[in-house]
């Protein structure tokens, strides 16, 4: 490795570390004006996509064919769902103390019904 790809790494990592500590401070400002978390999540990733592929053009990398973009979406779609459905239960499991996880969000009558059952 030579001098100017050693500089050249320290540079994007010093670049990136900034990049990255300055996240809460723009979604501050996003979430003061109203911004949802998906529409700041979706935008993130937007961003991030769109210079992923002008680093592809500018170094000049073969581009994704349409069945590896196609299966990325498919894969990303999938994963992020079953994060979502993750989280929720988690979270559920959390809130809730009982072992009927979703029973202690019901209406008093229908959660002791299904409990009982």
């Amino acid at each position: 490795m030579n001098q100017t790809q050693k500089l050249s790494g320290i540079l994007l990592v010093a670049v990136s570390a900034a990049a990255f500590g300055l996240i809460p401070v723009f979604a501050k400002t996003a979430y003061a004006s109203g911004t949802s978390t998906y529409t700041l999540l979706f935008l993130r990733f937007l961003t991030g996509a769109a210079f992923m592929f002008l680093l592809m053009r500018f170094r000049r990398l073969p581009m994704l064919s349409k069945r590896q973009i196609v299966l990325s979406l498919l894969l990303g779609a999938v994963l992020g769902l079953f994060g979502v459905m993750a989280g929720t239960m988690a979270l559920l499991w959390r809130l809730c103390d009982t072992e009927d996880l979703g029973l202690c969000y019901l209406r008093g009558g229908a959660g002791v019904l299904l409990r009982r059952l």
